[in-house]
């Protein structure tokens, strides 16, 4: 029951056990309301000893998709945006979304995928480890540029791989390059579509 699992969240927050306590009991959890909590919980409460296992748990969930239109009380948007947090809560969690989220893009069939993971590599840009940012900083601004020319690129997907490279380092030649690439594709390529 979902109510029930409700209140066994607000329990957990108010007492903050290990999130190796509380892992094994969200597995499975499909319920965007719970969801949505548990993020909330997870993202508040990880430590660096605890970024494999939180890690690994959540980024089953990645990307979030509604199959129904059930539950009105959480948007997609607030699942996606949770999903994201929980991802980036802990510099140290970079080592590990970076590469993911590359390779997710890397393979991404559709522009909600390809917005989310862009979003997603924004969002552990903006909190990671500055080693796991400048270890993968390369490939994510080449996979970000490459995405461009897939059949599913849109406005919004351009947009969202500007904001990253607004967002991330602004010295390089590479950033700069791929900054005017953007810039011009939005301009001339989506501009006429």
């Amino acid at each position: 029951n979902a109510n029930v699992r409700l209140a066994l969240i607000g329990i957990f927050k108010v007492k903050r056990p290990a999130p190796q306590l509380f892992l094994p009991q969200m597995e499975g959890e499909k319920d965007p309301r719970c969801l949505l909590q548990i993020f909330s919980l997870f993202t508040e409460s990880i430590n660096q000893e605890d970024v494999e296992s939180v890690f690994e748990a959540f980024s089953s969930y990645f990307p979030i998709t509604f199959k129904s239109n059930l539950i009105r009380s959480v948007s997609e948007e607030e699942l996606r945006e949770g999903l994201r947090r929980v991802l980036s809560a802990h510099p140290e969690m970079a080592h590990l979304s970076l590469p993911f989220y590359n390779d997710k893009l890397a393979s991404a069939q559709n522009a909600i995928v390809a917005v989310e993971c862009v979003k997603s590599l924004t969002m552990s840009y903006i909190c990671g480890a500055e080693s796991a940012v400048a270890a993968y900083y390369r490939e994510s601004i080449n996979l970000s540029v490459a995405v461009l020319s897939k059949d599913f690129c849109e406005q919004e997907l351009a947009h969202a791989i500007y904001a990253f490279l607004a967002k991330s380092f602004a010295n390089s030649s590479l950033h700069r390059q791929a900054l005017e690439l953007v810039v011009e594709h939005v301009q001339f390529g989506l501009s006429d579509t």
